[in-house]
């Protein structure tokens, strides 16, 4: 709980809109407004630009169902040294 709560924290800092997961290890963030096409072009900008890791949702949506949403994923279970790397990667994040 204290790593979630320290990285919706550094999300929300960052600018993005994190929901606060209840039994997961995933915080799900909505990318909606950041002006990119789809998620997967954030999370590659994010990997690519900011070196934060995250994972795009649209892929786990089947062909032909509702539109994905854009939204991208956060793991929090990591080490204190990768969330502390991610808090000083996000400091200036902006698209």
């Amino acid at each position: 709980q204290e790593r979630r709560d320290f990285l919706v924290g550094v999300l929300r800092k960052a600018g993005l809109k994190p929901v606060n997961p209840e039994g997961s290890f995933f915080i799900l963030c909505d990318v909606s407004d950041l002006g990119f096409e789809t998620d997967l072009q954030c999370a590659i900008e994010l990997i690519t630009k900011w070196k934060v890791a995250c994972i795009p949702t649209s892929p786990f949506y089947s062909e032909g169902s509702q539109t994905p949403p854009k939204m991208i994923r956060f793991a929090f279970c990591k080490s204190w040294e990768t969330l502390k790397a991610a808090e000083a990667a996000l400091a200036n994040f902006s698209v």
